[in-house]
């Protein structure tokens, strides 16, 4: 039930016992009492409902009464004259985007049972000079600050725990920041072009400084970098005075080498200093002068990409202690020749050297309990996910091997023919992409998933040999390969699986699908960014892919063979035909197939 009092409209809960204030069209000076009296009953007021205040431009103030307990979303959204506010001591939750663009709110004090700060609160709030974070606040959702370009000053308690992403980009008054040392991590982009700040207190035992975290703070120059900080992201650093001071020879971020030029003395040497800990993400990314990298024995990490596309590196020696290789750490190093692998390594990711043609040895430390080279297959498995991690072109595909890793041949699989052994069951994303000698595929019938992108590019790929049962194949397995291009515009076929279509003609777009006889799977993505059409299924068909049909919010209709009723098993969920009719829509938010009466 909804009524107005004195121009303010209250939403009354069933039980009759508490209003919220809820949309009205509110300006100047607001004051909302504790209780109202309706059908001779006292309602307390206890909530400021969904954008019950929102896009009010004319409101100047409003009085909260002491009692409430809820300042639901979007409740004083851009209310841009809205200069000042005190929250109730009771107010205990405060949601997302509650004063985003209140351009002109200056001052703000929140009430001190608040245990989370949520997102987007305070987003463009250009005036907001100060403001003190609660003790009992836990954590401070992205962007909660964001484009407070006039904020000086903000007391973070001891106790707080994690803070999101962008939350203090664009402060650009901000000149001092203290982390307590109850801070578990940092996020992305933090302080991302808070361009006056120059003092930052970080947390004692924090251990990763993210991607871009202090990225074009121009005047930073006073940070201490905590003897646990192993990690240092992509950017973190990157247009800030503590970086500029250190010139154009390697810099040292603490225990971190975040990257840096060569002198002409090292001759394409880089030999990192002992004490180092971590190579930062994109640290030497496509540094041409590199020839050789030696990496003292303190060294733990290397991060992603790390030395990618660093196209003269030849020699790299890898230190026992080093636990960690990054994604892509190595990638398209096209004249790296060899690879070991020391005893201490514990992760290498994706891709790690993928795109490496040169390297003729691949060698594991026979002492490393998570990787191993056996049978001198001139690769890297991971020992108890019989995984190939890492090849080169000399790898042997053993016969005990069950999964081919994400990006483990990329660009580095030069025959003509790929049989695969019975033993495999998966193909990675992108595992054998880019390889433009391949020509034929036989994959074996122990096959269960050919994941994205799995030969995207092999573009004189014209023979693919596929069991006849279901196999799992991902969006854009076979992009750009002959037995695929040859066939557009329209579907494409892979023996009877449906891998692609295209309705796009050179007349516009095909109102129908007709899917031919003999087909008895459709793979993920085949419907994707496609109008709304006909699609008239086979009676061959027997198992769809889930992902596709995601529509992009656009609705198909499906066509069945008359007097045919099909159960088809689906990736996380089922589709059911129970019935004899012909016509059914598909359902992109629930995922279900219901019956067009």
């Amino acid at each position: 039930m909804e009524i107005i009092l004195n121009n303010i409209k209250y939403q009354i809960h069933d039980s009759g016992l508490e209003a919220y204030v809820v949309a009205n069209n509110y300006k100047g000076d607001v004051i909302i009492p504790p209780y109202i009296q309706h059908e001779r009953k006292r309602i307390a007021v206890k909530g400021i409902a969904f954008g019950a205040f929102k896009e009010c431009r004319e409101l100047t103030s409003v009085l909260l009464p002491e009692g409430l307990s809820t300042i639901e979303s979007r409740a004083f959204q851009e209310c841009t004259q809205l200069k000042e506010i005190n929250i109730p001591d009771t107010v205990v939750c405060i949601q997302s985007n509650a004063f985003t663009k209140c351009r002109s709110l200056e001052k703000i004090k929140l009430p001190p049972m608040l245990m989370h700060i949520d997102y987007d609160m305070f987003w463009e709030c250009e005036s907001l000079q100060e403001i003190d974070i609660p003790s009992k606040v836990k954590t401070i959702e992205s962007h909660s600050f964001y484009k407070c370009t006039q904020l000086k000053r903000i007391s973070l308690p001891e106790g707080l725990q994690e803070i999101g992403r962008y939350c203090f980009a664009f402060c650009e008054n901000l000149t001092e920041i203290r982390l307590p040392d109850s801070i578990q991590y940092l996020a992305d982009s933090l302080f991302l072009h808070c361009i006056k700040l120059q003092h930052v207190t970080l947390p004692a035992e924090l251990n990763y400084i993210p991607n871009s975290c202090f990225e074009a703070c121009y005047e930073l120059k006073d940070i201490d970098i905590p003897s646990s900080v192993c990690w240092i992201g992509e950017y973190a650093f990157h247009w800030t005075a503590l970086q500029e001071a250190q010139g154009n020879q390697l810099k040292y971020l603490g225990c971190v080498l975040s990257g840096g030029r060569l002198s002409e003395e090292d001759q394409g040497v880089l030999r990192v200093k002992e004490g180092t800990r971590c190579i930062a993400n994109r640290a030497f990314y496509e540094n041409d002068e590199l020839v050789e990298v030696i990496l003292p024995a303190s060294v733990e990490t290397i991060g992603e990409e790390a030395f990618a596309h660093c196209k003269n590196l030849k020699r790299v020696q890898l230190a026992d202690g080093l636990m960690k290789i990054g994604l892509h750490a190595f990638a398209h190093c096209s004249a790296l020749e060899a690879i070991y692998i020391p005893s201490s390594v514990e992760s290498i990711y994706s891709g790690a050297f993928s795109d490496c043609p040169s390297i003729k040895q691949m060698v594991v430390d026979a002492n490393n309990p998570y990787y191993d080279s056996r049978q001198n297959c001139n690769g890297i498995v991971h020992t108890d996910l019989k995984m190939l991690v890492a090849a080169c072109p000399s790898t042997v595909i053993l016969d005990v091997l069950e999964i081919i890793g994400d990006s483990a041949f990329h660009g580095m699989y030069q025959s003509e023919e790929l049989v695969l052994p019975q033993s495999v069951k998966c193909i990675g994303c992108s595992a054998f992409g880019g390889n433009t000698s391949l020509q034929r595929v036989v994959i074996p019938e122990t096959m269960e998933l050919i994941a994205c992108y799995a030969f995207a590019d092999c573009d004189a790929l014209s023979e693919i040999i596929l069991p006849k049962k279901y196999i799992e194949i991902g969006e854009d397995a076979f992009r750009g390969t002959a037995c695929v291009n040859n066939q557009l515009p329209g579907a494409a076929y892979i023996g009877n699986h449906m891998c692609c279509y295209s309705p796009h003609t050179e007349h516009g777009p095909e109102p129908d699908c007709v899917i031919p006889e003999g087909i008895e799977y459709i793979d993920a993505g085949v419907f994707h960014f496609t109008p709304p059409m006909r699609i008239f299924f086979p009676k061959s068909l027997k198992e769809v892919d889930i992902c596709g049909f995601i529509p992009d919010s656009y609705e198909y209709e499906l066509i069945v063979p008359e007097g045919v009723g099909y159960d088809y098993p689906v990736k996380n969920g089922h589709i059911n035909y129970s019935y004899n009719k012909n016509e059914y829509w598909w359902d992109a938010l629930n995922i279900e197939w219901n019956e067009e009466e």
